[in-house]
């Protein structure tokens, strides 16, 4: 039942340039809640919920509104070109019937959820939380930031389900919670950041092709790898541990560079070129080598 991809060709384009990295880069980093049950957050208990994970946590009289909630996070300056603003967080309720069609591809990407589809099916309002003025921080502030104000967003609302959206993928909202108070994850958020596709090719005799989402939206470099006969969850496994070591270092393995693959001798170059599926961005691309690297590298 794996996702199919169709009419990709194989072949890769390079020659790029690395501003081509952030064509996917989000600004306002959306996170989307749904639930069965309109969403009725009260302003000051989710101001104090904030306060208690992101420091002190204004809210200006004019930013609350019947479908908005706005906060100011004060101890996250961001330095405009003449002005300093406080990093900001916006809860939006969409005021829209939540319609599954939408989310299609998320749902054939969602590996760690049990059938997102039913509880789809069943929600019929959403609320968004987004983090404005705040692109020009470090992605690890931002993450910060992201993660804090959704675990106080969780313990002000009932949610059924979290839409991931720059990771494209759904997350159960109990599960992700939980996993928040994890050693690794307080110290470096990935779990919801990050997400490992897989898609079959099509008339390719069982090449298949494994990318992460969501790097690319923090400003980093998804992953990529193109393959036949090795097996899927090894190498989601590998593409998830070298985008988390990116989340905490950053951008540091360049053209030309090796991750260790599955056997201490494994040595797997590293190239960035255009990736094979969408949406269409500078990718990192892990080469297997021969018998198991697909397509034309280089």
């Amino acid at each position: 039942n794996y996702p199919v991809a169709r009419g990709r060709d194989p072949r890769r384009k390079t020659g790029l340039s690395m501003s081509d990295e952030n064509e996917i880069f989000s600004p306002a980093y959306p996170v989307e809640l749904l639930s069965r049950q309109p969403f009725s957050p009260d302003p000051e208990v989710l101001r104090a919920a904030l306060s208690r994970r992101l420091g002190q946590v204004d809210m200006p009289d004019e930013a609350a509104a019947d479908s908005a909630l706005v906060y100011y996070l004060r101890d996250f300056p961001v330095e405009l070109q003449d002005a300093t603003v406080p990093a900001q967080l916006a809860m939006l309720k969409t005021g829209k019937p939540v319609e599954p069609s939408q989310y299609q591809d998320a749902l054939t990407q969602s590996w760690d959820i049990d059938d997102a589809q039913a509880a789809l099916s069943d929600c019929r309002h959403s609320m968004a939380m987004v983090n404005l003025m705040s692109s020009s921080l470090p992605q690890k502030v931002r993450r910060e930031i992201v993660a804090g104000g959704l675990l106080a967003l969780l313990e002000s609302v009932e949610a059924d389900l979290i839409h991931w959206t720059p990771s494209g993928q759904f997350i159960d909202p109990q599960t992700w919670s939980r996993r928040m108070t994890e050693p690794e994850q307080i110290d470096n958020p990935s779990y919801g950041f990050l997400n490992v596709r897989f898609y079959n090719i099509e008339d390719s005799g069982g090449e298949i092709v494994m990318d992460t989402l969501g790097s690319g939206a923090l400003g980093l470099t998804d992953l990529q790898m193109h393959y036949r006969d090795l097996e899927p969850q090894k190498v989601a496994g590998l593409l998830y541990d070298v985008a988390t070591y990116l989340l905490e270092q950053g951008d540091v393995i360049d053209n030309g560079h090796t991750v260790q693959g599955f056997l201490p001798e494994d040595r797997w170059q590293c190239l960035h070129e255009m990736s094979l599926l969408e949406p269409q961005r500078l990718v990192l691309d892990i080469d297997p080598g021969p018998p198991f690297a697909a397509g034309q590298r280089g």
